[in-house]
């Protein structure tokens, strides 16, 4: 199909509407990630801890919470997950209420910090058994790959990432032996026990041969298969997890019409039960289809990928909705974008099941528990809406 012809709509035209089990209003936007603990929706605005009743909203009660969470082998981990640019972008933020750049860890039970540093964890910390692996920006720009140990309440090892253009974009994966990392130029690996480097792969080069442009996108790193894979627009391209390589003719997956830029533009890739999921926003601009970063007018192709036939198994466009968050749980894949537009999909089919409109924009992931899913906004709204 040419990239310039939109899909069929498979939206249909009369959506349901939503379920509010609740909502609550607090004093900042939300721009730390929602997690839930036990029976508690738990977030960090401004440098505090705030726990929720997931069930009916209200604050936690100080005695219940500290018995229940008693022992409970937990940690929330807080960052703003936006650059200072994007945040500056957030339209009607008052600077006063824009989250500070400083990264922590919690621990749960005794709401505790654990760790402290000013700068912005990348993406959402990688976690195995007690211990936690995440890139790290810096205040001055230098990118590091930190391994953590949750239990011990100490830093085991702290990389940084020599090379050229080395600043780290999205959230690292393992394989239990190696820490995959994507920096603007190269995909990194990462010996998990002692941080040393395993390999460094250039991802320019071969395009540029083939005609495409000189800034070449490419997505989150993925783990399947004994292989790294990264998405670059229609392609899925496989790195052999022991030294970096790939056969680029023969490996690659041409997918079908997901999108240019699909995960360059709007959200990372997910990976669930042998399935890829993209979500790529799209605009028109003086006739030819680009990449979106926000464009109203657009619409995002959303899409469902069989990561062991390397074939597309559904795909389906989104009118007005540029996907900034996706998350997947079970038979149903959660979206939002940043003016605060969600919809429920199936993850079988892609047909839409519900939508809604909150107020202000998702800039975190939402989060699924028991049939739940719960949202945040910039205008510091909570949601808890019935999947």
């Amino acid at each position: 199909m040419p990239m310039d012809v939109r899909l069929q709509h498979k939206q249909e035209e009369r959506l349901r509407v939503g379920t509010v089990l609740w909502k609550r209003k607090i004093s900042e936007g939300v721009f730390n990630p929602l997690a839930v603990v036990d029976r508690y929706l738990i977030l960090e605005s401004e440098g505090y801890l705030y726990a929720f009743n997931a069930i009916n909203g209200t604050m936690a009660d100080e005695a219940e919470y500290g018995l229940r969470m008693k022992g409970v082998n937990a940690h929330y981990f807080s960052f703003s997950g936006l650059s200072s640019s994007e945040i500056a972008a957030v339209a009607d933020t008052p600077p006063e209420i824009r989250p500070p750049m400083t990264s922590r860890i919690w621990d749960v039970s005794s709401k505790q910090q654990i760790y402290t540093k000013n700068g912005d964890i990348v993406g959402a910390p990688l976690t195995m058994g007690k211990k936690a692996f995440f890139g790290f920006i810096n205040e001055w720009g230098r990118s590091y790959m930190i391994a953590f140990d949750l239990a011990g309440r100490r830093v085991l090892w702290e990389r940084e990432l020599d090379g050229h253009r080395i600043i780290l974009k999205f959230p690292p994966v393992t394989d239990g032996e190696n820490i995959y990392c994507r920096t603007l130029s190269h995909l990194v690996a990462i010996s998990a026990d002692d941080g040393r480097s395993t390999w460094v792969t250039k991802l320019t080069g071969k395009e540029k041969e083939e005609g495409y442009r000189d800034t070449i996108y490419f997505s989150a790193p993925l783990i399947h298969d004994r292989n790294v894979y990264l998405l670059r627009d229609e392609y899925l391209i496989p790195y052999r997890t022991n030294n970096g390589q790939t056969h680029y003719n023969s490996w690659r997956r041409y997918l079908g019409s997901i999108g240019p830029n699909a995960v360059e533009a709007a959200s990372v890739p997910i990976v669930s039960r042998g399935r890829m999921y993209t979500a790529g926003g799209l605009y028109f601009l003086n006739g030819s289809m680009q990449a979106a970063c926000g464009d109203t007018g657009g619409y995002s192709r959303i899409a469902a990928v069989d990561l062991s036939e390397k074939r597309t198994l559904w795909e389906t466009d989104i009118d007005r909705v540029n996907v900034r968050k996706i998350v997947i749980a079970g038979k149903f894949l959660i979206i939002a974008d940043h003016q605060g537009r969600v919809l429920c999909l199936s993850s079988a089919t892609g047909r839409s099941l519900w939508g809604a409109e909150l107020e202000g924009g998702v800039q975190v992931n939402p989060v699924v528990w028991f049939g739940r899913a719960f949202f945040g906004t910039d205008q510091g709204w909570l949601y808890c809406m019935a999947l």
